[in-house]
């Protein structure tokens, strides 16, 4: 399996694992893992840590936009 980046330390991303289940969680660089974080807040679930080699991809939570954001209006 090929080596991937990983995000800045404390970053608020969405990673998949292995078996290609999708999380939303934190990366916490000392602990060398992603956090999946307790759905509807933003406390972490350290139950639910995963190593970063059990990590096939991520990307950074968008947090916050705006669902119309592309859609102008012209009058």
């Amino acid at each position: 399996m090929e080596k991937i980046s990983m995000p800045s330390d404390h970053s608020h991303v969405v990673f998949f694992d292995q078996q290609g289940l999708r999380h939303v969680g934190i990366y916490r660089k000392t602990l060398h893992a992603f956090v999946e974080v307790v759905a509807g807040g933003s406390e972490e679930n350290l139950e639910n840590a995963y190593s970063e080699d059990e990590i096939t991809s991520w990307d950074y939570q968008e947090k916050d936009k705006n669902p119309d954001a592309d859609i102008m209006v012209i009058l």
